[in-house]
């Protein structure tokens, strides 16, 4: 965008160190050189140069025009260091200067999240969850607390993984849920975090190909009409078209026959595949006799009937619900959730102990498209936090004893569980800890829906937003939120009696759309409950001495086992 042609040029571009140095590199050049005029100018040769008193005939003392050369040289080499350093900076870290100040910030300081862990009991698990440290000059590093819940929307090579997801990890001992579509983060955490506690792969398309050593039970979450009517809307979410539309009456009908046939499942004891059979014979009249055995008349009622419709009607039925579980019919599946025969031994994930965990881990990795296992991904997800929120009710303070860490990346695509915008809020008070990572505001609104993706956001006591997010109006409701700063203008004029000159202070906006488009790698906007946005900057895993040495291992190792595979 042109300047207008009264604005100065952008005030901002030059940082008050890179200013102070330049004034500092004049000062040396000035004092340098009138020490060497000094010199030249001099009448002739001194009788004795080691005398401290001798002056040449400018009137400086030699010693004077030593300490001249000497602070020139330090001014100048000061100022170069400032200067190479600057230029090291990635662009619009300038702008840093005009948002959130260190004392902003107090609430993400090390200092106050040291004084809610000693409140809260949590210092035996960390300090907070990393965000990155502030650019602003004598910026800090900031986390955040045990009690927030976190939303970032960062595209591809934004330095998502290295900068933000690993550090979660390896700073959070607590127990750890994480999702994925790659197996990036899995290869680079799963070393560190084994020696901490029990790691478990879920590797349902093998992206990371991982034999499946144990299994768990969907049906295993359903033990009423409710929880059966959850688990069949994560069943429609994550296998229905985005711009699927049909008759309205099929879409409430396919869930209340599905739902019916997951709670018989579930009160049957059956295996998940069994779902898939009635559905494919709705005639058969297995799942009502459980149904009315176990006393859900309900139930019973409702999926009679739907057994007893017209043919056609029925059909429309039991084809809106049949591609809702149709990824049971793939073999590789099934070994993920059901025992493989009479004499399978792994164990079946228990849900209830690993929140109850010191620092087990779980990995569920999957990905978006048809014929996905991201249903069950979403599941196991969901089953996981419901029971973390159960033992946190029943833990003193209502808190979970150890905050449960739940790294969602790839959200969108691979957790399509309708509620979570809704629970967002409320996971925060339990001592879960949602940290969500989206491609994209479209993203998420094709996950959720507008309102949906807005009750997230809005509920998120952290929002961050890094390189590669090019939609202009969400972009352009940053721009408001990160605000403006005062910008000192010169107008000049002219007329009968001269030229004049004035002053005048005008608002402009510190970010521009097209600078919020191009934000660089490693760089990322934070805007946190009850401060102005701040600018930080993604410090990578393999700059924390701690334990990047473990990381890299289990990086050599686990990429190297799965390149053999």
């Amino acid at each position: 965008m042109a300047m207008a042609p009264n604005r100065l040029s952008e005030p901002g571009t030059m940082t008050p160190a890179l200013l102070a140095a330049l004034c500092g590199l004049g000062v040396a050049l000035v004092l340098g050189g009138a020490a060497v005029i000094a010199f030249l100018v001099g009448s002739g040769p001194v009788a004795d140069p080691t005398s401290i008193n001798q002056t040449s005939e400018g009137g400086f003392s030699w010693p004077v025009m030593l300490i001249a050369v000497l602070v020139a040289v330090v001014l100048g080499g000061v100022a170069v260091l400032v200067m190479v350093r600057s230029r090291r900076l990635s662009r619009y870290d300038y702008k840093a200067q005009y948002m959130a100040t260190v004392e902003h910030m107090e609430e993400l300081s090390p200092a106050h999240l040291k004084a809610e862990g000693e409140r809260m009991g949590t210092l035996e698990v960390g300090l907070g969850v990393p965000l990155g440290r502030m650019v602003r000059s004598g910026g800090i590093e900031l986390a955040s607390s045990f009690e927030y819940v976190r939303v970032a929307i960062m595209g591809p090579r934004a330095g998502k993984t290295s900068g933000v997801v690993v550090r979660e990890l390896m700073e959070t001992k607590g127990p750890a849920i994480v999702t994925s579509n790659k197996r990036d983060v899995v290869d680079t955490t799963r070393g560190p975090r084994s020696e901490r506690g029990l790691v478990r792969v879920q590797d349902i398309q093998q992206i990371v190909r991982e034999k499946p050593s144990w299994w768990w039970n969907p049906l295993s979450f359903v033990h009423d009409v409710e929880t059966a009517e959850r688990l069949t809307a994560i069943l429609e979410a994550s296998n229905t078209p985005k711009d699927a539309r049909g008759d309205a009456y099929f879409p409430v009908a396919g869930r209340q026959y599905l739902s019916s046939l997951l709670l018989a499942a579930a009160l049957g004891d059956r295996p998940m595949s069994t779902v898939l059979s009635w559905v494919n014979k709705p005639s058969n009249r297995e799942p009502l006799g459980i149904l009315k055995k176990h006393g859900f008349d309900g139930a019973y009622t409702t999926l009679e009937g739907f057994i007893e419709l017209t043919g056609k009607q029925r059909d429309g039925v039991t084809g809106t619900a049949a591609p809702w579980v149709g990824f049971l019919r793939n073999p590789n599946y099934l070994a993920w959730i059901e025992p493989t025969g009479p004499d399978d031994q792994r164990p079946q994930l228990n849900v209830d102990e690993f929140v109850a965990s010191k620092a087990d881990t779980l990995y569920l990795v999957s990905k978006e498209g048809a014929g996905s296992g991201r249903a069950i991904t979403a599941a196991l997800t969901m089953a996981i936090l419901d029971a973390a929120d159960r033992l946190g009710s029943f833990s003193k303070g209502g808190r979970l004893p150890r905050p449960l860490m739940a790294c969602l990346d790839e959200a969108a695509n691979v957790v399509r569980w309708p509620e979570l915008p809704d629970l967002y809020s409320h996971y925060g008070s339990r001592g879960i800890i949602l940290s969500v990572f989206l491609q994209s505001w479209t993203q998420g609104v094709e996950a959720w829906g507008e309102g949906g993706m807005k009750k997230m956001w809005s509920a998120a006591n952290v929002q961050m937003v890094g390189k590669g997010v090019g939609e202009a109006a969400f972009l352009r409701e940053l721009q408001e939120l990160i605000g403006t700063r005062d910008v000192k203008s010169r107008s000049l004029s002219s007329g009968k009696g001269g030229r004049s000159s004035s002053w005048s202070i005008r608002k402009d906006n510190i970010f521009e759309i097209s600078e919020l488009r191009a934000l660089p790698k490693m760089r990322a906007l934070v805007f946190s409950t009850g401060a102005p946005a701040t600018y930080v900057k993604l410090e990578p895993w393999w700059m924390q001495e701690r334990y990047s040495e473990s990381v890299k291992a289990s990086q050599d190792y686990y990429e190297g086992v799965g390149v053999a595979a």
